[in-house]
């Protein structure tokens, strides 16, 4: 693997949406479970913290995938120019 100091702008930004894209996934997918199905295992402060960081996970699992599909028009275009 290429180390991301040595690939072209666009390629980092695609790697850094689909770490941003994986790593909210997994928060998403954790939070609703300490929010819902198991929340009588948890504490109140807890849960509540699950509640918030619901639409937070969201929203940056949001934010990778428009960002993902940036990099890879812009990529396209790159590779489109040569």
């Amino acid at each position: 693997m290429q180390s991301t100091h040595s690939l072209p702008l666009p390629q980092r930004y695609l790697r850094l949406a689909n770490s941003a894209l994986a790593g909210s996934s997994l928060a998403l997918i954790g939070t609703f479970l300490v929010a819902y199905p198991y929340a009588q295992h948890f504490g109140l402060g807890t849960q509540i913290a699950a509640h918030l960081a619901i639409p937070v996970s969201a929203g940056v699992l949001k934010l990778g995938y428009v960002m993902r599909l940036a990099s890879t028009e812009a990529i396209e275009r790159l590779t489109a120019q040569r």
